[in-house]
């Protein structure tokens, strides 16, 4: 930046009040932010739902159960993250199932993919999702 070209930014009207503006909606994504962790949450149940819908049933029902959507955000500072995944305390054959598998008797079990379906069949939903969630924390952060 040339010497006194700030001194010419800040002698624009307004452009202090602008930049704390921009400043609210920068920490309205930030990990305090509850509706963007209710938004997140919400993205990851469908996903997990979808899932359901496309697991088979077996005869526990683990498979279907296993499936869980939470909050990822300690483990990332400022970052708050959701997460849909298989619980593999209940469904530990999950992959198996996903992926296909070779039978103790050397036959091949093919797969039943059904996470990877949810998440494709998730997408536009979850990319729509968080649009007007931004839209909306903008605008919220905006009018402060």
């Amino acid at each position: 930046m040339p010497k006194g070209a700030w001194t010419r930014y800040s002698e624009i009207e307004g452009l202090g009040e602008c930049i704390k503006k921009f400043k609210q909606i920068e920490r309205a994504f930030g990990s305090r932010g509850e509706y963007l962790l209710t938004v997140l949450l919400h993205n990851a149940t469908i996903i997990r739902d979808i899932a359901r819908g496309l697991a088979p049933e077996g005869p526990t029902g683990n498979l279907k159960r296993g499936q869980v959507a939470k909050l990822y955000m300690y483990q990332i500072p400022d970052r708050p993250a959701a997460f849909a995944a298989i619980d593999y305390r209940i469904a530990p054959h999950a992959h198996l199932i996903e992926f296909g598998h070779l039978a103790r008797d050397g036959s091949h079990v093919p797969a039943v993919p059904f996470f990877r379906p949810a998440i494709d069949g998730a997408r536009t939903t979850i990319f729509r999702n968080m649009k007007q969630a931004m839209q909306i924390m903008i605008m919220q952060a905006a009018k402060k």
